[in-house]
């Protein structure tokens, strides 16, 4: 055996006794830089795996993928009370806008089946947050407008008006609210703030005709077409919705001074009897059942429609096959 192979196997055999060490065993160890693997989420451990060279050994250290509960220095503390009321919950679908806002990608389990949603990063939608408070610190209360034509949206967007000193547009959002003087709606803001962009879109595209700056709470599936400042959240559940505008409205107190003692909302605040404690951010109403059977009748119109047109496409190409 040559000097050069001696050494080699020495080299070997020293990395070995590293690995296999007490002290090795709560450290994720690597024998080389570049050489990692996938990090790859099972339940609330991971598995980490990496390629190694012949001979050399790796413990990996089961880590608790929750990099949003470590996080300090939030508006709210501690940290699980965000995922709590579920802000950090997207949608099944994302958009390429989005993806800088996404943590990671989780399986969840659904009536129908498993679905992949995407799980946004709790301490990017705190700092955009705290930016939004300070943009708005900057405007005149009655020159900003807030928005809200989504059901769970309205009581927390206005209990955030009220506090703030900014308009509310209550109730249905008219045509020409912000480009028709003759309107009896008619307000000529110079920031507005929405929810939802696809429930609030003829706010957003009368702004942008106005050139008006837009705020809104965006989910995975957005866009930012005519969004002039995004804050990446769940809003469409009820109790992200209300806390989302509580965060706002804490961040806006700290800024402008004024009292807000109103606690944070928790979606497992319940009484003795077991019943929900009514929330000053916290909207009651609840769909009504004719609205949900719509909405399962035009999903299944348009599966229906789906499937029709992929099976032309199948038959078109069994023909040219033939």
């Amino acid at each position: 055996m040559s000097d050069e192979q001696e050494n080699l196997s020495a080299e070997e055999k020293a990395k070995t006794e590293i690995l296999t060490s007490p002290e090795a065993k709560s450290k994720y160890i690597n024998a080389e830089e570049n050489n990692v693997g996938e990090v790859r989420d099972k339940g609330s451990e991971v598995n980490r795996s990496a390629k190694s060279s012949p001979g050399v050994q790796m413990v990996a250290e089961e880590t608790v993928l929750k990099k949003h509960l470590t996080i300090e220095g939030l508006i709210v503390e501690p940290p699980d009370i965000y995922l709590e009321n579920g802000i950090h919950i997207g949608l099944k679908f994302k958009t390429n806008d989005m993806r800088a806002y996404i943590y990671r990608i989780k399986s969840a389990r659904t009536p129908r089946g498993w679905i992949k949603i995407s799980v946004f990063d709790v301490a990017k939608i705190d700092k955009r947050i705290r930016q939004a408070a300070k943009f708005l610190s900057m405007y005149t209360p009655g020159d900003v407008v807030i928005i809200s034509n989504g059901l769970y949206g309205r009581k927390p967007a206005s209990a955030f008006a009220r506090y703030c000193g900014f308009k509310f547009v209550d109730g249905r959002f008219d045509s020409g609210t912000f480009t028709n003087p003759n309107s009896k709606k008619y307000v000529e803001p110079k920031v507005i703030f929405v929810t939802a962009p696809a429930e609030d879109k003829q706010a957003i595209k009368e702004a942008s005709k106005e050139h008006i700056p837009v705020i809104a709470f965006v989910n995975s599936n957005t866009r930012f077409k005519n969004i002039d400042f995004i804050i990446p959240g769940n809003n469409v559940g009820k109790y992200s919705v209300a806390m989302l505008y509580w965060l706002l409205t804490k961040e806006m107190s700290k800024i402008k001074g004024f009292e807000f003692n109103v606690p944070v909302p928790r979606a497992t605040a319940v009484d003795a009897e077991g019943k929900e404690i009514p929330h000053e951010f916290v909207s009651t109403e609840e769909p009504a059942n004719y609205l949900l059977e719509i909405r399962e009748i035009n999903k299944a119109l348009k599966r229906k429609r789906r499937n029709k047109k992929g099976s032309i496409k199948i038959k078109r190409k069994i023909r040219f096959i033939r």
